[in-house]
């Protein structure tokens, strides 16, 4: 049974918070279904739930928890695939109220388990109760068997921060200084906590967020760090655009800034939408004393920005706008190494977030001290055409047709699959169909290219294991 940790802190235990770019082991959602805050009985937001955790799910595990009247519904709406487990909660947003997880050079998870008032309690929160918001972190800490430490002293949500896993945190004093939050603290000992509870030394403060009326201005949806040294954030030159006097402000003051290394950040611009997202006409929701109203024409923040990584992957808010396209080719040049998918989440952020949001990471705790690949990330041919497995495969057929000078022929079949990739065995069977005469003696120089990427799991991938999947496979398909 996981415990909890008194006493101590996770640096003085040598646990950090990774940086989302690092291997995850899985991703938990919650399924919404408050009528105050989602409209039609939530019917569109859990349509819209459903899409992200399906796009997820073509990179890693997925684990969406649903109330005890929302279960079977949840369960019949969702793919096998996905995992569904019965908790309950206030409402659906498992980055604020989920635990931070914490890893060890020794193969080890733990976790923060913040303490949650529904964005400011009773000064400004959204909503009351939150008692079971604040027991989801304990609850999915006892599903991954991880001590935890609580903060009972202090307020946080894991969508105010953002860190680089080597000891920089990123925030705004906009959020973490908030009167609903931790008035009795300054902002040197706010930054202490931070530094003792996700083992970092250096704090980047942001002046202001986008969204003061909803989470007080979450660090997610400006900015966030793409891997080390380098940050991404919202930018605009239209003036006349909302977010635009923030864009600015964070473009110039990250750029102003280093890291806990020493490092002057590299800072990338991502589009805001070219026209605002609005509360639509005829949007019922219920009127309930304590809860948010949400009126025709509210403001709504939709932000590129709060995307989620994934392994090999990136899910990224689309909104049909003008420049959802755009932002999609900004952030695929920012992870050349992974696969952006677009899902549209305009249900989702008229409830007041977006995907990162709506998900929290369960790190990957791998052992240091050697370079044994856990057997949990390999592609074993039992498992052949597994979601896992069959991406596995294509990220194979990428790097080989690359090799052999045929990528375009390639990348000519496959856009047609850009969103979702392989979806069936007839596809799959096409492709070795095309491509069985490829010289799979190439795995090696594969191997190598993939363990000098950041490409998440790609480096658990084995030769032998690789050649032995494929050679089963293409075999497979010449006796048919």
């Amino acid at each position: 049974m996981p415990k909890r940790i008194l006493n101590s802190t996770p640096k003085q235990d040598g646990f950090r918070m990774p940086g989302e770019f690092e291997p995850q082991e899985k991703i938990y959602m919650l399924w919404p279904e408050r009528p105050d805050n989602w409209r039609d009985g939530a019917k569109p937001a859990q349509k819209a739930f459903a899409e992200v955790a399906r796009a997820i799910r073509w990179f890693e595990p997925v684990t969406v928890l649903a109330s005890p009247e929302q279960f079977q519904n949840c369960r019949n709406i969702l793919p096998p695939e996905i995992t569904v487990i019965e908790m309950t909660s206030n409402d659906a947003w498992v980055r604020d109220c989920g635990p931070s997880f914490l890893v060890n050079d020794n193969g080890m998870l733990r976790a923060c388990d913040w303490k949650f008032n529904a964005w400011g309690g009773l000064t400004n929160g959204l909503y009351f109760p939150w008692d079971q918001d604040d027991l989801v972190a304990r609850k999915i800490c006892e599903l991954e068997n991880a001590d935890s430490y609580r903060t009972e002293d202090f307020v946080l949500e894991g969508g105010s921060i953002h860190v680089d896993g080597e000891g920089t945190v990123m925030t705004t004093e906009m959020c973490l200084l908030n009167a609903g939050r931790n008035p009795s603290m300054s902002k040197e000992q706010i930054e202490e906590k931070l530094k003792s509870y996700l083992n970092c030394s250096k704090a980047l403060w942001i002046p202001n967020g986008i969204d003061q009326g909803e989470t007080n201005g979450h660090v997610d949806d400006i900015a966030c760090f793409i891997r080390p040294g380098e940050a991404a954030c919202i930018y605009t030159e239209d003036k006349q655009h909302p977010f635009y006097t923030v864009s600015q402000e964070v473009y110039h003051t990250l750029s102003g800034m280093t890291d806990a290394r020493g490092r002057t950040l590299k800072v990338h611009k991502i589009c805001c939408t070219k026209y605002p997202v609005t509360i639509p006409e005829h949007f019922c929701i219920d009127q309930v004393e304590g809860s948010k109203p949400r009126n025709t024409g509210d403001l709504c923040i939709a932000s590129y920005l709060n995307f989620l990584i994934v392994n090999g992957g990136v899910i990224v808010p689309q909104y049909d706008d003008e420049n959802d396209r755009m932002a999609l080719e900004q952030i695929q040049e920012l992870f050349p190494e992974r696969s952006v998918t677009g899902v549209q989440t305009k249900e989702i952020v008229y409830g007041g977030g977006n995907i990162h949001c709506i998900t929290q990471q369960v790190p990957k705790a791998i052992t240091t001290a050697n370079d044994e690949i856990p057997e949990t990330y390999s592609c074993g041919s039992s498992d052949a055409f597994s979601p896992d497995s069959i991406w596995w495969i294509w990220r194979g057929l990428f790097a080989l047709a690359s090799q052999m000078d045929v990528l375009d022929n390639l990348l000519d079949y496959c856009r047609t699959w850009e969103q979702y990739f392989i979806k069936s065995h007839e596809t799959m069977n096409e492709i070795l169909e095309q491509y069985s005469s490829v010289d799979i003696s190439n795995a090696q120089w594969m191997a190598k290219a993939y363990s000098k990427s950041n490409l998440s799991l790609m480096a658990d991938l084995t030769v032998k294991k690789y050649q032995s999947l494929m050679a089963e496979l293409t075999a497979a398909q010449k006796d048919k």
